[in-house]
């Protein structure tokens, strides 16, 4: 019996004839290094020249060499580009990977650059009581943690001239550091004028037109058919702190889970010490515990039984080969892994986005959404659609992910931010192609131990090329290595391939310290109504 063709709701059975395409879209990914930074332009609704443009993100991590200059280089370059119109902003999160640009390069956007429209995500609008309770949340504990650090690091690294025992919490101290920079200069350690990520998300929310929730249909300013389908932040809060995969589900491409439980140890953190004497007097200024439950550390120094069991460094007296009893530093150990924690819970709030082409393709861009955020999406209902014809067939998150031909990689390829089942698994239009904003040198110099942090996942990645065909764009690559990928690609993709290259381009400018191009570029053609899809999932529409 010959099998039925699927039903499809208000879509016309496709010529076998290809028609013109009806314009093209480019997608930007700038170089800058270790961040984000995009900008997409579509044909626009009018049918002028002008093409409709979409910035998203705008940053680069702390650490990077000429942070500024490259900054300062990418949104001159978006100035040229655009004329100075940015039709939509968005911005994910308040990530300084994501928006160090808007200081760096403040006067270059309010002198240079218009934005016509900017969308945030509901978690960054002020009076919104529950964002407004998880960014105070948030806040509170990230100023916790840099006050206990910033108060351990000089007598750390003062012991490490004398105390072996000092370069396992030094080591930690740095990791712990190291992940915090994502959220910026703080104000313990900016300098004056530098400005930090608050400030840079101040300046966006005086600017901002959406406060985009899950579940809405937005019509892209201008351009022609283009649908943005707001999948994420969740509005549940527990999607939202879930930022792992769980162990033994295959959510992601490795379980890795980061659980911890020292938060309500850092209550303390940063007090001043009370006065000798005050009720509620506290041990030290890292100690948890009242006056009467321990000893201070002159105290304990002076005391003959700490000196002979648990050692001093520069004591003559006490046996410094007992150090290993004391615990001064061990806290750091935690600490590392809860500014994993914080960072995540900070991806996790990332605006994701669908966006739909008038020929029923989708790119997906999650910011740096962890596994929370993606599962929530499955759950969205998309009913408001404007530009869909009636009766609508509902659309569904799997079914924006069946047609992607574009995905952005959330967070840099690390291991927790691109799902597994229910997420790139789902990206099963045979046309997929992979964004990587990822400086890998960087990610290695940032975190100890030598080997850094994994961005892009080893699994991940090969999973992305396997997909793909080898088809991944990658922040830190130049044309050669493009050239090498292609001549590694499969033989039966050499059609695909060819094609791909033909589309791709990078910039003829660099920056000047590495010669990494000032962006690459990937075009991609649109196609007439009534040609045959470029995928076989079915559309939305």
């Amino acid at each position: 019996m010959a099998r039925k063709t699927p039903r499809r709701l208000n879509v016309k059975r496709p010529s076998r004839r290809v028609k013109a395409a009806t314009g093209q879209v480019t997608v930007r990914m700038y170089c800058q290094g270790l961040g984000d930074c995009f900008l997409l332009s579509f044909p626009a609704a009018d049918g002028g020249t002008r093409p409709i443009y979409v910035m998203i993100d705008c940053g680069v991590i702390i650490g990077t060499s000429d942070a500024t200059e490259k900054m300062t280089l990418v949104v001159e370059d978006i100035v040229a580009t655009t004329k100075g119109t940015i039709d939509l902003l968005i911005v994910t999160h308040e990530h300084w990977d994501h928006v160090s640009g808007f200081v760096q390069a403040k006067e270059l956007f309010e002198k240079n650059l218009k934005f016509a429209n900017v969308w945030l995500a509901w978690t960054e609008q002020n009076g919104d009581p529950i964002a407004d309770r998880l960014r105070r949340e948030q806040r509170d504990k990230l100023k916790k943690l840099r006050v206990a650090l910033a108060n351990i690091a000089p007598a750390l690294r003062a012991a490490e001239k004398t105390d072996p025992s000092a370069a396992g919490p030094l080591a930690d101290l740095a990791a712990a550091e190291h992940v915090l920079d994502f959220f910026g200069p703080s104000s313990l350690s900016a300098k004056a004028g530098a400005g930090s990520t608050d400030d840079a998300m101040n300046w966006l929310r005086d600017r901002a037109t959406r406060f985009c929730r899950p579940g809405e249909c937005l019509a892209v300013p201008g351009a022609r058919g283009v649908t943005a389908f707001v999948l994420g932040p969740p509005t549940d809060v527990n999607k939202l702190r879930k930022d792992a995969p769980a162990k033994g589900k295959d959510e992601a491409y490795e379980s890795q889970a980061e659980k911890l439980g020292m938060l309500g140890a850092l209550e303390w953190a940063g007090r001043a010490p009370e006065p000798a004497g005050a009720v509620g007097e506290t041990v030290g200024a890292f100690s948890p515990f009242e006056r009467h439950f321990g000893l201070s550390i002159d105290e304990a120094q002076r005391d003959p039984f700490f000196r002979e069991y648990y050692g001093f460094p520069e004591d003559p007296l006490g046996d410094s080969g007992e150090a290993w009893r004391r615990i001064d530093y061990e806290w750091l150990a935690g600490a590392s892994r809860l500014a994993l924690k914080l960072d995540s819970d900070t991806n996790n709030i990332s605006l994701a986005l669908a966006f739909e082409l008038p020929d029923g393709r989708t790119f997906i861009f999650p910011g740096d959404a962890q596994i929370g955020n993606w599962q929530s999406w499955h759950d969205v209902k998309f009913t408001n659609a404007s530009n869909q014809p009636a009766p609508a067939q509902r659309v569904t998150a799997k079914k924006l992910l069946n047609k992607a031909v574009l995905y952005k990689v959330g967070h840099h390829g690390s291991h927790n931010a691109t799902l597994k089942t229910g997420g790139l698994e789902e990206m099963t239009s045979g046309d997929l192609i992979a964004l990587i904003p990822v400086n890998e040198v960087m990610a290695h110099k940032k975190r100890p131990p030598a080997d850094g942090w994994k961005m892009p996942f080893d699994p991940l990645y090969e999973r992305l090329k396997e997909l793909t065909l080898g088809r991944v764009l990658r922040a830190d690559r130049k044309k050669s290595d493009l050239d090498e990928a292609q001549a590694a690609a499969p033989a039966g993709a050499k059609g695909k391939w060819d094609k791909f290259s033909r589309s791709v381009q990078f910039s003829p400018t660099t920056f000047q310290q590495d010669g990494q191009p000032l962006y690459v570029e990937l075009t991609v053609p649109l196609v007439a109504a009534g040609a045959p899809r470029p995928t076989s999932a079915p559309s939305s529409r």
